[in-house]
């Protein structure tokens, strides 16, 4: 049965799979993703922003993620933003 109203994505059969984000156990999904900056986001939703508004194609979630990147984007040059980056990579922080 389908409900109406309902985005339907792709089709995952579930399974009895016990996540923990505070272990870092994301998933399948998430194996092999990279973490991104904040700044690393605002960077990208910046660049679609000026696309989606003459689109009127914001919707409430973008609008607020963006706003909430560039209240606490700390970096705003990009080369700062590829340093922070490069800078990171050798430690052994975990990246999430």
């Amino acid at each position: 049965m389908i409900r109406a109203g309902r985005k339907q994505g792709p089709y995952r059969p579930r399974t009895e799979e016990t996540l923990d984000a505070g272990k870092l156990e994301l998933g399948e999904d998430f194996q092999d993703a990279e973490c991104l900056l904040i700044s690393e986001v605002k960077v990208l939703l910046e660049a679609q922003y000026e696309s989606k508004k003459e689109e009127k194609n914001l919707t409430d979630v973008y609008t607020k993620t963006l706003e909430y990147v560039q209240k606490f984007s700390r970096y705003t040059n990009r080369d700062t933003i590829k340093e922070v980056r490069a800078l990171l990579k050798p430690t052994n922080l975990e990246p999430f």
